[in-house]
């Protein structure tokens, strides 16, 4: 990284190996003190100062939906109908929204997907692994 100016420090990474990267709306960082980071010219005590969270972005979202399949668990009949499914194939890992695996209501598919066509009155899905 390199000071630009005196006051704009821009932070180049150069091996991210190992990092926890820093979420955009959740990381922040504080002044240490002991460096002593002053003013210029230095005329008050060194810094301990808090930044706000991170905004911007790292690029835009790598995300996308690999595919999308109707399935007719029952194979009984050729039609929409009560117990039909539709799997969701993403490219990578997904965080699931911070939704439980195990239940996602109607409610909580609809604050995340919007969907062409109306699937119906009640539908509810499982994230059955972090992939699909």
């Amino acid at each position: 990284g390199y000071w630009s100016a005196r006051d704009l420090l821009i932070i180049t990474i150069t091996n991210p190996v190992g990092a926890n990267p820093p979420g955009v709306a959740v990381f922040s960082l504080q002044v240490l003190q002991h460096a002593n980071l002053r003013g210029f010219p230095a005329a008050e005590l060194p810094s301990a100062a808090l930044s706000p969270i991170l905004a911007g972005s790292f690029g835009p979202s790598s995300v996308k939906i690999l595919k999308i399949q109707a399935r007719d668990p029952g194979l009984d009949d050729m039609i929409y109908n009560q117990g039909d499914t539709i799997t969701i194939t993403f490219n990578q890992p997904m965080n699931r929204a911070g939704q439980d695996p195990l239940h996602v209501s109607k409610s909580e598919i609809d604050a995340v997907l919007h969907f062409s066509h109306s699937l119906g009155a009640d539908y509810s899905a499982t994230w059955p692994s972090s992939d699909v």
